[in-house]
């Protein structure tokens, strides 16, 4: 990891600009079929940060449907706490009812 978050970021960084990284991005997630998608979220959403789950979930929110963001977030609502639910719907702008 450090490897990559280093001298492979710093070639990037070199040769592309933040869009155009923002787009690889984008294409690569968007390349992710959706039961390997659930399964990543399930895992990764009830151990990040709530500002990092917030952030998460706002830009996946912004880039799929209503009812691909309403599974995912109820793959990932039964790891969270009330507490950690209730905060992120609030967030999300979505029903805490979801």
């Amino acid at each position: 990891m450090h490897v990559e978050e280093t001298a492979h970021n710093a070639v990037l960084w070199a040769r592309y600009t933040d869009a155009e990284l923002l787009a690889i991005h984008d294409v690569l997630v968007a390349s992710i079929p959706p039961s390997q998608m659930m399964f990543a979220m399930r895992w990764m959403v009830p151990f990040m940060s709530p500002a990092e789950r917030l952030g998460l979930l706002t830009d996946v929110k912004a880039k799929v449907p209503a009812p691909a963001l309403q599974a995912m977030l109820e793959t990932v609502r039964p790891h969270l706490t009330r507490r950690e639910w209730e905060k992120l719907a609030k967030g999300l702008e979505v029903p805490a009812g979801w």
